[in-house]
């Protein structure tokens, strides 16, 4: 029996007949959305999110389900790490004023929560949290709610999230605003006796590393990355007398290195310890992982390698990032800056849509990674990212390719 694995066309022509078929459901142009993002079409699945919203405003009417100036945040925002470290963003533009006189709700009842305890730190922005729904709450909830790709500002304007992340937090830090989040004081105080039997000396600082390796979404493969090409910055790390404390998941084998202390197979790993890790870290050396999002809530630095969307990256001015080379399999050449800014390369992740358009990856070698480390650790994160994105005509980035991509790149 042939088993035949239906193409992203086919997916594609299957959601838009459930539009046709429900068309008050806005699950749909969400999922035509994600398909077009992760394959570099990035305006046309802004527009699928805009275009779904414009329906879902029109069927809240249908069913008399009137806007009362309450908007909800539902489950996307939660089912994955780096979305619930998106909320530092959507809070810094309420407080900023962008978002009007709305209240923000939640309905903690049946959400999947990646990370409870990082959740925790921003439930004192909500205006209101309800557990379980009232009566025709879910209705409301799925008919007024702030959907994490896009939403409406005060003003009745449409914005994708990209770009409200981007302008958020560059005026949030350049009116030199304190961090939206800081550590707890148990979580502190915790976080420093865990430290200390998994073997890092008294007063000593860290740096942490996560090098994703995720097999359970392979449109997103290209995000993974080989630990291995991290040990150069490891022992780089050590020799300025600074400890690597690796995050993620457990490994067979984990790696012996210099003061290295890997964390993912000892009796501390916790979603507490997640948050103490990277928020205590003198910097964070990582992938375009959702993990690498929480440090930059706790105004942590981070060096993000192997970055594969050049033109989506990340908001934190403080960041250094280092892309990974695209090259042509036709012509053995490099796609240029300004190319990997538009379509279809700004937000293509997918490596069957890499296939299709004869291009590949090339991931950052260990002398790069050390590299980045070193610099990141020199310049202690001084911000200076926003100028090298608006010299290149994007606006969804603020953090700065690191220096030595730069000198090779331009």
């Amino acid at each position: 029996m042939t088993i035949v694995t239906p193409t992203w066309k086919d997916e594609m022509a299957g959601f838009r007949d459930g539009i046709a078929e429900r068309p008050d459901l806005f699950h749909y142009h969400y999922l035509i959305a994600t398909i077009l993002y992760r394959r570099g079409y990035f305006e046309e699945a802004m527009s699928h999110i805009e275009g779904g919203l414009l329906k879902k405003e029109h069927y809240a009417q249908v069913f008399d389900l009137v806007e009362d100036g309450t908007r909800y945040l539902s489950g996307e925002w939660f089912a994955w790490i780096g979305h619930i470290a998106s909320l530092d963003a959507y809070f810094k533009a309420k407080a900023l004023g962008w978002l009007g006189d709305r209240k923000t709700k939640v309905v903690l009842h049946d959400k999947q929560i990646a990370n409870p305890a990082l959740l925790e730190y921003f439930l004192p922005f909500f205006d209101e949290i309800a557990n379980p729904y009232g009566p025709d709450e879910r209705k409301r909830e799925y008919f007024h709610n702030d959907y994490l790709s896009g939403f409406r500002l005060g003003d009745g304007s449409f914005t994708h999230y990209d770009a409200l992340r981007t302008e958020a937090i560059r005026t949030w830090e350049e009116q030199q605003r304190k961090p939206l989040l800081t550590l707890k004081d148990d979580h502190r105080i915790m976080g420093r006796e865990a430290m200390k039997r998994l073997g890092l000396p008294q007063d000593a600082w860290f740096v942490a590393l996560h090098a994703r390796n995720s097999l359970t979404t392979p449109f997103f493969d290209s995000r993974n990355a080989n630990l291995d090409d991290y040990e150069k910055a490891t022992r780089m790390i050590a020799q300025w007398g600074g400890h690597t404390v690796r995050m993620g998941d457990p490994m067979a084998n984990p790696p012996d290195w210099p003061n290295l202390i890997n964390y993912p197979e000892s009796a501390e790993k916790s979603d507490w310890m997640d948050v103490y890790l990277s928020a205590s870290c003198r910097f964070f050396l990582g992938t375009q992982s959702g993990l690498c999002e929480v440090p930059g809530c706790f105004g942590v630095p981070c060096a993000i390698t192997n970055v594969v969307t050049l033109g989506i990256a990340s908001p934190y001015p403080a960041n250094r990032f280092l892309p990974q080379n695209l090259v042509s399999d036709v012509t053995g050449r490099s796609v240029s800056i300004a190319d990997r800014l538009r379509a279809p390369y700004i937000s293509m992740q997918d490596p069957d849509a890499m296939r299709e358009r004869s291009v590949h990856l090339v991931p950052n070698s260990p002398e790069e990674i050390a590299d980045l480390a070193l610099e990141v650790l020199l310049d202690g994160g001084a911000p200076q990212g926003a100028s090298f994105f608006k010299a290149l005509g994007t606006s969804y980035g603020n953090a700065r390719p690191g220096s030595g991509y730069l000198r090779g790149a331009l």
